[in-house]
């Protein structure tokens, strides 16, 4: 009887040590799952902020760059009342070259793969430009020598390998 009475007296703490422990797990995961949500609304607060100065300003001029890989090179000279570029280089060996002079300019350029190659000129300060271009693959191609009224919005999906799109608009 006192044997069963110790082993009964031994389970009862191994199961409160588990429930003791279950709960701080419960409470770090509650810490982390408020902390990100926190972070994540602060962030989207700051947006918002953002977007309201710029649209307060009119005149607004942005470049965003992501570049995950190696030897990853972007040049941009850009001239406009209003810009908005957007430029994710996912790979190695990427080139993204932008000169550009418009009115306005809204570029969303996106390399995801190796050797992949951008080039964008284009001077026309008369008319508003923009670009949608998304290349997958590899030792992909694409040239943009000026723009007019019938090249000034584009949008273009390159997939596959050793392709190339050439775009000679005067």
């Amino acid at each position: 009887m006192r044997y069963y009475k110790q082993i009964c007296f031994s389970l009862f703490f191994m199961f409160c040590g588990l429930l003791i422990s279950a709960q701080e797990k419960n409470e770090e995961q509650v810490l982390l799952s408020d902390q990100s949500k926190f972070i994540t609304l602060s962030q989207v607060n700051n947006n918002l902020l953002l977007a309201s100065d710029r649209t307060a300003s009119g005149n607004t001029n942005s470049v965003f760059i992501q570049q995950i890989g190696a030897d990853n090179t972007i040049v941009s000279n850009i001239v406009a009342k209003t810009s908005d570029i957007k430029l994710f280089q996912n790979g190695n060996s990427n080139t993204i070259e932008i000169d550009e002079s418009s009115k306005e300019i809204n570029k969303l350029i996106t390399q995801n793969g190796n050797n992949n190659s951008v080039i964008d000129f284009s001077f026309n300060p008369d008319i508003s430009t923009n670009l949608e271009l998304i290349q997958n693959g590899d030792n992909l191609t694409f040239e943009r020598f000026g723009s007019n009224e019938l090249s000034k919005n584009l949008k273009f999906n390159m997939s596959g390998n050793a392709r190339t799109i050439i775009i000679r608009s005067f």
